[in-house]
């Protein structure tokens, strides 16, 4: 045999069988750089009959490091990829031994083996072109500083044919096909699928992590599904390395509490100077109220008024304090009405719970298996605090929970306001004419917007859909709730929905339902009898909450009037009719077969919708709204005064920030969790804002703000009608 250097780093090995009957040849080469990813290739340069086979041995070991077997007679190249042995990727020697067997008079072959033709560059695009059962290794070899940043490993490709992309600093767990394919639990790769595109980003809470040496990386990319590829696949892919996020949080997490926290005062300030009269003004009096306010009252709160006038404005805000302060002991913890509140919190406390483990045993499996095809991430915009998580994605959902507690102060506002002037006017009979009015749903709707920034934040530390039921959980409560406070209002009604039939028949067959929805399109398909078992329990249900509705809005009535041509009839039958039979009956066509589990909150969503609609009789209030007049149903005068004018707005801006956050949910998502991984993974963006939040960050911050001005917006359209 023949050994020369064709190029730099390439040795390339000649030679020609000379007998018929088998026979062996083998030299010894040096390599330049022991411990070395390397690549040997062999072709015939003949076409006569034989075979070879070709071993690479490490010298003094016996130990075999890669072969191959030719026997057709053909100028295609041969490759394999070969890992460095030894402990840590160094070698004690760069000697290998070459061992040729084969059997062919004149059979003439070539061997290249090639060190470093793998080793890639940052931010160096580097095109690959993926065979069938081929898999394409390379290595990394890192600065001694690498750490102090995330390192990016993107894959592009224009086929939508699915491959996988694999890292570790293990050569063994890349190199082959079904290396590539197999997962294990020791925490020494990371793998996922792509098609279009697709990142795996090492940071220092990796697992393996990102740190301050010299170890190579090894980068594996292959087909995926081979048993449904053609025989001549192949993909074009480009890999780059990237060094990304500098771990700095400060800038991203304090504009987003400082955006979250001012602008949620700053809308509850104008809000209670627009709404605040409305939700705390008096009903009708009833014969009870006038004996109430008729008893004696005593000279304690004679001069009650005159003394607040004379208090200078920081006594006023103490005072304020004081007396809320006060109204939260008395009537959160000691006593009044509780109810929607204290179950609202018992429901979120119990199931945050047993949903934590269910994430947290997906997520801490996703970690030792290394498959990020796990979990739904949008790679492409991904930081991480302390531990192998989405933090960016998770801390968006603070929005949520910010502005829960500042309606729940708002709440706790105008509770007190109504309860000093209950005081007032009755003095000594306060406590008996307060039981007239509840905030309960109120309170609820806060702890509801709390859970639902802990829920949605729960499932994005492993997003999936069979844990989307989590982030879902607390919006039907949201739009149940919004529909409770337009029928149950702060003044307590002759026969209100009570928070235990609420939570018992709607509520918990909602979270069972939906569970069994992410079922029915999931891969772990329910079988017949049991999909016949759901959607017959789930008519049954849905038939009995349109009963419950037609019962406690009084349709038929409702019905009767109609044919009187009563305007106020003939809408509430049409929005009865759109929102408890159209609009679930279509929802359930469209998502079927697509995510059912979507059904039941985009029609929780809309029926919510259509009871605002119903319940602001808007052919009673176009000026109010919109500045119109309808002759045949507005018998009254407009009245555009200024506080009017705000509130036309303040409605109008709501409107235009639930559409902004519903459009950068519909036309900007950056994952399915209905779809496969990889398919998924086509939709990744880059992170849009600050270089820490994606698009998704931005419809959380979004819904939040819409959240808590439509809560007041409800209560106002809820005390007026």
């Amino acid at each position: 045999m023949t050994v020369s250097s064709v190029q730099s780093e390439v040795i390339a090995i000649t030679g020609e069988l000379s007998t018929d009957s088998y026979l062996q040849l083998y030299c010894v080469l040096k390599l330049d750089k022991p411990g070395s990813l390397l690549q040997m290739k062999t072709k015939r340069n003949d076409n006569k009959k034989g075979f070879l086979h070709i071993s690479l041995y490490q010298q003094g070991e016996s130990s075999l490091l890669g072969h191959l077997d030719v026997s057709e007679p053909t100028s295609v190249w041969n490759t394999v990829n070969i890992c460095p042995t030894g402990l840590n990727n160094n070698q004690t020697t760069n000697a290998m031994l070459l061992s040729v067997v084969g059997k062919g008079r004149g059979l003439s072959f070539t061997v290249q083996i090639a060190e470093h033709v793998s080793e890639i560059a940052l931010d160096k695009p580097h095109p690959v072109d993926v065979q069938r059962d081929k898999v394409s290794v390379f290595q990394f070899i890192p600065s001694q500083d690498i750490s102090d940043k995330q390192l990016d490993i993107t894959v592009t490709s224009q086929s939508k044919v699915a491959a996988y992309l694999k890292v570790s600093q293990n050569c063994k767990e890349v190199d082959l096909q079904k290396d590539l394919e197999s997962i294990d639990y020791k925490k020494e790769c990371l793998r996922l699928s792509f098609a279009t595109k697709g990142r795996i980003t090492l940071s220092r809470f990796s697992a393996p992590p990102l740190n301050d040496s010299v170890s190579r990386w090894f980068i594996g990319i292959g087909l995926k599904n081979l048993g449904n590829v053609k025989f001549n696949e192949s993909k074009h892919v480009t890999l780059t390395l990237t060094r990304s996020y500098d771990y700095n949080y400060v800038t991203p997490i304090c504009g987003l509490i400082l955006l979250s926290l001012f602008g949620g005062i700053l809308v509850s300030i104008i809000a209670l100077w627009l709404f605040e009269e409305s939700l705390t003004k008096f009903g009708g009096e009833d014969n009870r109220s006038r004996e109430l306010r008729e008893l004696p009252s005593g000279n304690q709160d004679s001069n009650r008024n005159d003394t607040s006038n004379k208090l200078k404005w920081y006594q006023k805000w103490r005072k304020c304090i004081s007396d809320m302060l006060t109204v939260a002991k008395d009537h959160w913890f000691c006593h009044g009405p509780k109810t929607f509140s204290y179950i609202t919190g018992i429901v979120g406390s119990v199931l945050m719970v047993g949903s934590f483990q269910f994430v947290f045993a997906n997520w801490r499996m996703m970690i030792r298996e290394g498959d990020r095809d796990n979990c739904y991430y949008n790679d492409f915009c991904y930081r991480v605090i302390d531990h192998d998580i989405p933090f960016n994605l998770m801390i968006s959902n603070l929005g949520y929970i910010i502005h829960g507690f500042i309606l729940t102060i708002c709440v706790l506002r105008l509770e007190t306001k109504l309860y000093l002037q209950i005081l007032e006017k009755f003095s000594g009979t306060a406590e008996e004419m307060k039981k007239r009015y509840c905030f309960s749903i109120g309170y609820a709707f806060s702890w509801g917007l709390i859970f639902e920034g802990l829920f949605s934040t729960l499932y994005h530390f492993c997003p999936s859909r069979l844990t989307f039921q989590f982030d879902s959980a607390f919006m039907f409560i949201i739009a149940g709730l919004t529909i409770l406070l337009l029928y149950n209002c702060f003044e307590n009604v002759n026969y209100p929905v009570s928070a235990s039939n609420f939570f018992l028949f709607f509520i918990v067959p909602l979270f069972i339902f939906n569970y069994f929805g992410a079922l029915y399109n999931s891969h772990s398909e329910l079988n017949k009898v049991h999909q016949g078992l759901f959607f017959g329990l789930l008519i049954i249900w849905w038939l009995m909450m349109v009963y419950w509705a037609f019962y406690k809005l009084n349709i038929n009535d409702q019905i009767k009037f109609c044919s009187t041509d009563s305007c106020e009839s003939i809408c509430n039958t049409f929005l009865f009719i759109l929102g408890g039979l159209l609009v679930p009956c279509g929802l359930f066509m469209i998502f079927l077969l697509r995510d059912l589990a979507q059904v039941f909150l985009f029609a929780c969503i809309a029926c919510s919708v259509v009871a605002i609609l119903a319940k602001a009789r808007l052919w009673e209030k176009l000026p109010a709204l919109g500045g119109l007049c309808n002759e045949c149903c507005c018998e009254h005068e407009c009245n555009c005064s200024l506080k009017e004018t705000c509130r036309r707005l303040f409605i109008l801006f709501t409107f235009i920030t639930l559409i902004a956050a519903f459009s950068v949910f519909k036309f900007l998502p950056t994952t399915n969790k209905t779809s496969l991984p990889e398919n998924s993974r086509d939709m990744n963006e880059e992170c849009a804002i600050l270089g820490f939040f994606d698009w998704h960050a931005l419809w959380h911050l979004l819904s939040s703000f819409a959240l808590l001005m439509g809560a007041f917006v409800v209560m106002f359209i809820s005390s007026e009608s």
